[in-house]
């Protein structure tokens, strides 16, 4: 892979260990010759490093870089990916979280940063989602990483829902919601709510309902090719439905919406060194072995 230069760090700073991760990563990145761009609120952060400049937004700190360090968790990296794939730009994550599906090292394993200098990485591509939401003469459109979610409006009320793919009625049921993944979110909250695990190499969409009111209504698995629309009702109140991307933006959407979903054209490309963690990170952090 190519050498590296010009590197963008993105700090988690609602973790205690940011700053001190930080001061480790720079220090690698000085050595190495990098010139570096971080937030303006990073400005704080005791920073020892001769080409260094400050900017307002995530897309600007994107613009121009070889590749985006994060120090955080899989949310974290889930709060940058949209912007990286927008730019073209590969993700390093430094793990500060739990799990850690996303990330590449850990947080005690930051002097393999060196690696992105010597071209010794590899970077994966992953699947992510279109996702929009037609309201009446209202258009909201995502693109997500890990899932989009399709709720009851109300809080522990259910719903009604019925799924389509491409244009045919696969599946209607009642239940509190439904998942709609990609292989990499299948390890995110797809799995609590009884989805697979899905090799995040692979591309298709997973489709799992969460606390469905039928023995029957299980995880489905489709082509990544499919378009999948999804509408919805809340029962009691013949009121809509809450659709959330990656677990944040919730938007609410009347009864009427069509929630269409399908493979986007974006990629988050994920750099990792050395091997493939995946299946250890199923192994330890899962099933405790």
């Amino acid at each position: 892979m190519k050498k590296i230069k010009n590197v963008s760090l993105y700090i988690n700073r609602e973790r205690d260990e940011g700053n001190r991760c930080a001061h480790a990563v720079l220090d690698i990145l000085n050595k190495n010759g990098a010139s570096v761009t971080m937030l303006r609120d990073c400005e704080d952060v005791d920073v020892h490093i001769d080409a260094l400049k400050y900017v307002d937004s995530i897309d600007e700190l994107v613009s121009g870089a070889d590749a985006l360090i994060m120090l955080g968790g899989d949310g974290t990296m889930l709060r940058v990916c949209g912007a990286c794939a927008r730019s073209n730009v590969p993700i390093l994550g430094i793990n500060l979280g739990h799990l850690g599906f996303l990330t590449s090292i850990e947080r005690d394993d930051t002097d393999k940063i060196a690696s992105l200098f010597s071209g010794d990485y590899s970077i994966e591509e992953r699947m992510m989602l279109d996702v929009t939401v037609t309201d009446g003469d209202k258009k909201s459109s995502y693109t997500p990483l890990n899932d989009v979610t399709v709720f009851s409006s109300t809080s522990s009320k259910i719903a009604s829902f019925t799924l389509t793919c491409d244009g045919r009625r696969v599946i209607s049921f009642k239940s509190d919601g439904i998942i709609v993944s990609t292989p990499t979110g299948s390890t995110a909250y797809s799995l609590a709510a009884g989805g697979p695990i899905i090799d995040p190499l692979t591309e298709l969409i997973c489709v799992t309902p969460v606390c469905p009111h039928a023995l029957g209504s299980r995880p489905i698995v489709f082509s990544a090719a499919s378009v999948l629309e999804i509408s919805g009702k809340t029962n009691s109140s013949n009121t809509g439905v809450v659709v959330t991307p990656d677990g944040k933006r919730q938007l609410r959407a009347s009864q009427y919406s069509k929630t269409v979903i399908s493979r986007s054209e974006l990629k988050t490309k994920i750099i990792k060194i050395g091997e493939n963690r995946f299946f250890d990170i199923v192994n330890t952090k899962l099933y405790n072995r």
